[in-house]
């Protein structure tokens, strides 16, 4: 559940995913892309830079290496496939 700035606490930071978005439950998927937020199955929103912070959160003398917020990139509206699916010959 985001708050009411749209936002939510990852690696001991707020990582704002779009105000527009306040009070409304996302679920978080890791993608090729980065971490995506879905709402209602629809990506909206993504953190690119997501492994590389992971890696960084998990050693302590590498956390002032992630930013102080984090901000999701928005995605492109519908219209573009997420997957390619391919027939075997």
């Amino acid at each position: 559940m985001l708050s009411d700035s749209g936002s939510f606490r990852l690696f001991k930071r707020d990582a704002h995913v779009d105000a527009a978005l306040a009070k409304e439950e996302v679920i978080l998927f890791e993608t090729l892309e980065g971490l995506e937020a879905r709402v209602d199955g629809q990506g909206v929103a993504v953190l690119r830079d997501y492994r590389t912070y992971r890696q960084k959160a998990v050693g302590f003398y590498s956390q002032h290496e992630i930013p102080t917020v984090l901000r999701f990139d928005p995605l492109p509206s519908v219209g573009s496939p997420r997957i390619t699916v391919t027939n075997p010959l």
